[in-house]
């Protein structure tokens, strides 16, 4: 019994170069197995013996076969004459493999690998693998001498192509197979219905198909780079190309690239040629797209960097320190997305910081309470697991009238929840999660540079008046970055610490208040005439003596909650974004969620749908004017991170006002077309 034919004779090409189908659709495939348009098979005549058709001994063979002539057909070689086409087909074999069947799933349609020399049987697709190759020019006469038909692999579908005898070869034949058998099945695993994933997507915008790979391998051919290090310059050629299209100098990347491969010149060399060739690349294909120029904005004059949301965070606490001339201690436990806070302050050795790394949560927020007793502005920082933990000896810094900042960066929940992504959701727990009736301050920042910023702030309020802050950021603007001016010291305002006066110290008793903000004095053990004690108990409004007598715990609540309240004189007032006269509908948010609000608000703007956005940053007390903005317009929309805590606590203050929500749940932070689409949907109720 002969061997199975697993190889394609191209007729024309000198020494008959051939192909190995068992290569590319595997198994033990003979040629006559395979019919890819499922035609019925006729039965032919019996074969004489086999003759062996001699290999292919060089690569040019391809390039020579134009001008050599076809060789006879031989019986059973796998090789049919162009008459032979239309009246025969083989055998098919007695338990036939059929890999066809897969391909067929792979790639949606069975696909025509060449052109025979019936231009009908190319048409209707009639053509078996047997007849596989390429029609030299007098098959075709209208292509002109010298020409042939060939075929292309494009997104797994073969289409005709008209080139010269040199532009094909067996080995290109194989690798373009390969290549578009490799695409479909990353189409498979991707879960794409069809190939063609621009369409699927639904995506309308502008598109340039771009070879990546193949263009960074044709600009580093000469390198002598391996294949994996030439595949590792993708990306920059990707840069190259965006240089040009939103046409940004190309200076400022090879900059970049000098300075990360100083001791690796050779590294740099390939980068930058592959840089230029990106740029080049999309400079020379004269694509119908749309380029785009982001014009500078003013800037003020100064030293900028890139900076995360937690460094910020940490940087804030230490102006604070500065501008109130106390020292930072920082009493925590390592939590996920909040540990780059601790990192960042343990550095700070040279600016007088402590930063201790306690056994657990709790023992971090009461050692930064015994901080804040001691005369230091005393900072914890956690998310919502540790935020629950801490819960209790907060309560104990609203009884004592301790300044304290607790830090959480917010992430999914309950429980261990989500470690690693973004929500919004423990505002409640930041107004509500303690025992008794135990208010502080709530503020949160809106992006990573505003936590410097915030920070400073939650740090200002805790100390003029002498209350617990908890700042609310969260995962997405904690690890996200930003570019940052670093500020000068004269820019923010010092922070006036509110001592014992000199003309009561004779005097003097724990909860001695200022009349204007009704902050208890904080008196810095060590000092004259200072001596007292705090805790937990009720004490009495006057002398600070522990009391259980009912009329002074009810006026003690009203004097701790009354404090808190009469923070919004000391805040600013909310601001209006994207306000127009017509306007009738206010996007608010809290938060760092601002980026993808104000972006949608300007969206919406642009589309002629009037939309005002306010994005808070301070919770608790609200800004002195909330009431005013909101009944300003016809509909209140609140999008938050959460199941709509933020619009119940509006709700609640302000019941005349119908508070709209749009609430996302997902671990994940808004889309601005979500936003957009969810704010058109509330207008057209």
């Amino acid at each position: 019994m002969s061997e199975p034919n697993n190889t394609f004779t191209f007729p024309g090409m000198e020494n008959s170069e051939e192909l190995d189908i068992s290569a590319i659709f595997g198994g033990e495939t003979s040629a006559s197995d395979i019919n890819p348009f499922d035609a019925p098979a006729v039965p032919a005549e019996t074969p004489a013996a086999p003759q062996e058709q001699p290999r292919a001994e060089s690569s040019n063979a391809a390039a020579e076969s134009a001008a050599a002539p076809a060789p006879a057909p031989q019986p059973n070689s796998g090789e049919l004459s162009a008459p032979q086409a239309q009246t025969q087909k083989p055998a098919p074999a007695a338990e036939p493999a059929n890999p066809i069947s897969a391909a067929k799933s792979l790639f949606e349609k069975p696909p025509i690998f060449s052109y025979g020399s019936a231009k009908d049987e190319i048409a209707d697709g009639a053509m078996t693998f047997e007849e596989l190759r390429i029609a030299k020019s007098d098959d075709f006469p209208e292509l002109g001498e010298g020409k042939r038909v060939s075929w292309s692999v494009e997104y797994g579908k073969v289409t005709k192509a008209i080139t010269d005898p040199k532009g094909t070869t067996i080995q290109s034949v194989k690798e373009e197979i390969e290549r578009s058998k490799a695409f479909l099945d990353g189409l498979k695993k991707a879960k794409f219905a069809t190939d063609d994933p621009i369409k699927e997507l639904g995506i309308t915008a502008q598109v340039v198909e771009v070879p990546v790979t193949t263009m960074t391998k044709a600009a580093l051919a000469d390198s002598g780079m391996d294949n994996k290090a030439v595949l590792k310059c993708r990306n920059i050629f990707t840069l190259g190309l965006l240089c040009w299209l939103f046409d940004r100098p190309e200076e400022g990347a090879r900059k970049m690239l000098q300075d990360k491969f100083a001791k690796k010149p050779a590294v740099y060399e390939a980068n930058a040629k592959v840089l230029r060739a990106g740029y080049d690349y999309g400079h020379n294909i004269h694509a119908s797209v749309s380029t785009y120029r982001i014009d500078t904005d003013e800037i003020c004059p100064g030293v900028y960097t890139d900076i995360k949301g937690n460094e910020a965070t940490a940087w804030g606490l230490i102006m604070a320190s500065e501008k109130s001339g106390r020292p930072l201690f920082l009493g925590s436990y390592p939590i996920t997305p909040a540990t780059d806070i601790l990192h960042e302050l343990a550095k700070r050795k040279d600016l007088g910081v402590k930063a201790c790394q306690m056994e657990d949560e709790i023992a971090g927020v009461c050692s930064a309470i015994g901080a804040s007793f001691a005369g230091s502005l005393g900072v914890t920082s956690t998310s919502g697991p540790g935020l629950a933990l801490k819960g209790e000896a907060i309560g104990l810094a609203v009884m004592a009238e301790l300044p304290l900042v607790v830090i959480d960066v917010q992430r999914g929940g309950p429980s261990t929840g989500l470690p690693t992504k973004t929500e919004q959701t423990d505002l409640n727990q930041a107004l509500y999660g303690r025992n008794g009736e135990s208010p502080l301050a709530v503020v949160a920042p809106l992006s990573p540079t505003d936590c410097f910023d915030m920070a400073f702030e939650a740090s200002r309020i805790a100390i003029e008046h002498m209350t617990p802050v908890i700042l609310l950021s969260d995962a997405f603007i904690g690890n996200g970055s930003s570019a940052w001016r670093i500020p000068e010291a004269g820019e923010y305002p010092d922070i006036r610490v509110p001592y014992v006066p000199d003309d009561v110290r004779e005097g003097w008793r724990p909860y001695m208040r200022d009349a204007e903000t009704l902050s208890r004095y904080w008196a810095i053990p060590g000092r004259d005439n200072l001596t007292h004690r705090l805790g937990g108990l009720e004490k009495d409004v006057k002398p600070g003596a522990i009391s259980t007598d009912p009329a002074n715990h009810a006026k003690m609540v009203d004097i701790r909650r009354e404090k808190v309240a009469r923070i919004a004189n000391d805040i600013p007032a909310q601001e209006v974004l994207c306000d127009t006269p017509e306007a009738e509908t206010l996007l608010i948010g809290w938060g760092g969620t601002f980026g993808h609000l104000y972006t949608a608000a300007e969206e919406l703007n642009r589309e002629g749908v009037p939309v005002a956005l306010a994005q808070f940053r301070y919770i608790n007390p609200l800004p002195a004017n909330t009431g005013e903005i909101l009944r300003r317009y016809k509909r209140v929309v609140v999008a938050e991170l959460n199941t709509g805590q933020f619009a119940d606590y509006l709700q609640a203050r302000f019941p005349d006002v119908e508070i709209r929500r749009f609430n996302k749940v997902e671990g994940q932070p808004f889309l601005v077309s979500e936003i957009v689409a969810g704010v058109k949907q509330e207008i057209a109720k």
